[in-house]
């Protein structure tokens, strides 16, 4: 696949086939294997569904999802109550560590806090993303490892004898 037509159509059916995606708002647009999403989905995790299925497919090169996130009169929250609820599932989840905190505007949720590994970080959106009332969300969480430069020597070349060790066999 390769022509801008099929790109187009292959994007354009897995948004349809994705049981996780109403695609009836959603428009395709494809220049050169750039893919642009435009339109409008009713919840966020739509949002993020519609970005995954539209790189599922070959050909597309990059991805730029511009869906809007247009929330039913049922799924609105006001800021301080998304606030509330977004703080609690990210301190009820056991993935994401202590010290991440959301506050929203206009059902935008930002995140601020540190964490260790980036698997932290996208498992501190994972714990929001569902929430009713969530638009979007913005990322301000900053990785850092407390390890010294001669720790992260001593972790690499562990590494590096596992490796050998497998390698090697039993």
């Amino acid at each position: 696949m390769g022509k801008t037509a099929d790109v187009h159509a292959a994007v354009r059916r897995e948004l349809e086939f994705d049981p996780l995606v109403d695609a009836s708002d959603v428009v395709v647009v494809n220049l050169g294997g750039a893919v642009a999403l435009n339109g409008s989905v009713p919840n966020y995790r739509q949002y993020l569904a519609a970005g995954a299925a539209a790189r599922r497919v070959a050909g597309v090169g990059r991805l730029d999802n511009r869906l809007e996130v247009v929330l039913s009169d049922d799924d609105y929250r006001d800021d301080p109550m998304l606030t509330t609820a977004a703080n609690n599932a990210l301190a009820q989840s056991v993935t994401v560590p202590p010290g991440i905190e959301a506050a929203a505007r206009n059902g935008i949720l930002t995140l601020t806090g540190q964490v260790s590994v980036g698997a932290q970080r996208a498992e501190a959106e994972n714990a929001v993303a569902g929430l009713v009332g969530v638009r979007g969300i913005r990322e301000k969480i900053e990785i850092g490892n407390p390890a010294e430069p001669i720790d992260v020597l001593a972790y690499v070349q562990d590494a590096l004898d596992r490796y050998r060790h497998a390698r090697a066999g039993p």
